[in-house]
């Protein structure tokens, strides 16, 4: 018991003293490990995309609020840029998953990309930053994926013969 608070002790101490720098000097800094996009619904007017984002904590306390900063990229142009907070915490020292929604219109891509209309599939690059309080101060962890999803299109009928 006395060797846990002489623990909890030390540990506010650094939380309290230098602040951000002796944290990230003795624990280092969140790191994004994974990104899984995933298809999360597609339908007539765009397609729902979900990243999972694994983020490791290497600090013995949880980290609370994220906030991610983010912007897509489509054929290589910004497409949006947007801000999600997050209200989850991520558990001391493991790595937890935080979901990401991003929705983008077909209409918006082909006012934007005239050039897309005949395309089967499209490139994206996600790109931002996952940020975080620790001690007061922000500290940001880098994120970034690329990768395709298709375009739908509405059926097409040809040689359509009827008889009465």
């Amino acid at each position: 018991m006395r060797r846990a608070a002489r623990g909890l002790a030390v540990l506010l101490l650094l939380l309290t003293a230098p602040g951000c720098s002796m944290i990230l000097t003795l624990f280092g800094k969140p790191k994004v490990e994974r990104v899984r996009p995933s298809i999360s619904g597609v339908d007539i007017g765009g397609i729902d995309l979900r990243f999972a984002v694994d983020v490791r904590n290497p600090y013995p306390l949880p980290l609370r609020a994220p906030l991610v900063r983010y912007g897509l990229d489509i054929q290589g142009n910004e497409f949006l840029r947007s801000e999600l907070p997050l209200q989850v915490a991520l558990p001391a020292r493991r790595t937890s998953t935080l979901v990401v929604p991003v929705r983008i219109r077909y209409a918006s891509l082909w006012r934007a990309y005239r050039s897309l209309s005949g395309a089967q599939t499209v490139e994206y690059a996600l790109r931002g930053t996952v940020s975080f309080p620790v001690a007061g101060r922000p500290i940001e962890v880098p994120l970034s994926y690329s990768g395709s999803f298709p375009v739908l299109r509405a059926p097409t009928f040809s040689d359509i013969r009827f008889r009465v």
